[in-house]
């Protein structure tokens, strides 16, 4: 949260240093999640420069790239991006101007002296490096600890490979979504393999090509319950031949692997009652398998021919 925090008043920072106006580096636009700059060349050509914040931000560097076709242009932004921890938004921005500057040969922007290295920061009163990567370490054990204590070391391959695909999809401009977009689906994924549904079976997920926006979801096929009466002998409530109960909710056509046991038995105990259920004290022993069986079958093939009666929703 700390480091967020210093990102927001970062970005305000390069904002209100550099605004549209400026002669020489302007912000166009500016988020927690993207920044986009703008270099302007000795011969008015300018120089676009796009910075994707990473989740992970600032233990690993934000993702530099231009559509810019210079070689020397192309090898600063490279090393921005494979830059050592800790990088922050600030000394990255300073340390792209001034060697822009130097490679155009163009005085540096007086405005950058106000995000100078880390040092000048210290001596302005502003908390160390060491300060911010102990937050950073605290919030990611934590973090880490919450998210990943519980997956598989086959799931945290998946997504070491995810955040290796990610990178270089922004390495090379052809990332399939925004940051934002993509941390979220990140979030997706892992509250899915936490779920109990994903680890009783009850679906699968599988990434297309390690991609995070094309998942391949199988469904497991759940035959309904086979239920049946027991004892004692009812008259009425559904209820056939054999214990078998007449309900659509039991037969193929009208069950759903959604349904829970609970709420099964929940709709077979309004079922009876709705049937006007009667225990018949006259009747002793209990219901067959092999009859219920035998009731339930017939009772499928009818069905199956003339449809089920929904009753008017006024009844339940």
């Amino acid at each position: 949260m700390a480091c967020l925090q210093k990102l927001r008043q970062d970005v305000a920072t390069l904002e209100s240093l550099f605004p549209k106006e400026h002669e020489r580096f302007q912000v166009l636009s500016a988020s927690v999640d993207e920044i986009t700059v703008q270099f302007i060349s000795p011969q008015n050509k300018p120089i676009v420069v796009t910075a994707n914040v990473l989740e992970n931000y600032p233990h690993v560097a934000p993702i530099w790239f231009s559509e810019c076709d210079d070689t020397t242009v192309t090898a600063i932004l490279q090393s921005l991006t494979e830059a050592e921890a800790p990088c922050y938004i600030l000394p990255q921005t300073h340390e792209l101007v001034s060697r822009l500057c130097s490679y155009y040969n163009v005085t540096i922007p007086t405005e950058l002296i106000s995000i100078g290295p880390v040092g000048d920061e210290r001596d302005e009163g502003m908390e160390s490096d060491d300060d911010y990567i102990l937050m950073e370490e605290e919030t990611t054990s934590r973090k880490d600890a919450g998210d990943e204590e519980d997956l598989s070391a086959e799931q945290k391959a998946v997504f070491a490979r995810l955040n290796h695909v990610q990178r270089e999809q922004h390495l090379t401009g052809a990332a399939a979504g925004s940051v934002t977009a993509t941390d979220r689906l990140m979030k997706e994924l892992k509250d899915i393999y936490r779920s109990d549904h994903f680890k009783n079976g009850v679906y699968s997920v599988e990434l297309i090509m390690d991609s995070l926006y094309e998942w391949h979801v199988k469904l497991k096929n759940f035959e309904p319950p086979f239920v049946r009466l027991v004892s004692p002998t009812i008259t009425n409530g559904f209820v056939l031949g054999g214990g078998a109960i007449c309900m659509e909710l039991l037969t193929r056509q009208g069950w759903s692997s959604a349904y829970s046991i609970e709420s099964l038995i929940l709709q077979i105990a309004a079922t009876l009652v709705k049937g006007k259920a009667r225990i018949n004290f006259s009747i002793k022993g209990q219901y067959t398998l092999a009859r219920a069986q035998q009731a339930f079958s017939l009772l499928v093939q009818t069905h199956a021919k003339s449809g089920w009666f929904t009753p008017p929703q006024a009844d339940g």
